[in-house]
């Protein structure tokens, strides 16, 4: 929704529509939409109105069918203050958020008790996955084996009596380097299982 050609907009918009139609038919909560990049040419003022006033129009096109439409944190618009402003100014109805508190802390410098505080209840999805700072880069690496404070993330989230989702994100198809899912989504099991019973 970050075009500044209000007909490439409305192209995702019904894009949206006809994938809500989908997710209805299967019985899913929501439909995930980015934010993403200031274009070559706009500023950040006018792309974030472009990109509210797009979900607030797919978001009423989707209520009928029970459908929400959730904002996944990314690009230019990854901050919790970004996100919530952009569903403020959507009027928020039918609307939540995809925290990808990572994603948040590599755009933003957000830390995870920061993202939950400033999305507390708009949370409906979060992704996640380990980082580790090799030089100036950030690389993935296998869950619990980075330097990103999954401990701060889990206990944000307990903090919010959070009781939906997470989803392990693996993200071979932009870094084939990494090792196949096949060993990853094991390894993130368990994992995953260690702290919970930690809990």
């Amino acid at each position: 929704f970050h075009f500044p050609d209000a007909k490439e907009r409305s192209f995702w918009i019904d894009e949206g529509e006809r994938m809500s139609d989908l997710a209805a038919s299967l019985g899913a909560p929501g439909i995930r939409v980015f934010g993403d990049k200031i274009q070559p040419g706009a500023d950040r003022a006018s792309t974030r109105s472009w990109i509210a006033e797009s979900i607030c129009n797919l978001a009423a096109k989707t209520a009928p069918k029970g459908v929400e439409v959730w904002l996944e944190t990314h690009g230019d618009f990854a901050s919790a203050p970004e996100t919530a402003g952009i569903l403020g100014a959507a009027n928020g109805s039918n609307t939540g958020v995809i925290w990808d508190p990572a994603n948040c802390f590599l755009e933003s410098h957000e830390s995870p008790q920061e993202g939950a505080i400033g999305l507390g209840q708009t949370i409906r999805h979060v992704h996640v996955k380990d980082m580790l700072q090799d030089h100036a880069e950030w690389k993935l690496v296998p869950t619990g084996e980075g330097t990103f404070p999954l401990s701060e993330l889990l206990s944000a989230l307990r903090k919010l009596d959070y009781d939906r989702f997470l989803s392990f994100e693996w993200e071979k198809k932009w870094h084939p380097e990494i090792a196949d899912a096949r060993v990853a989504l094991p390894h993130f099991i368990r994992w995953f299982r260690g702290v919970d019973s930690d809990a």
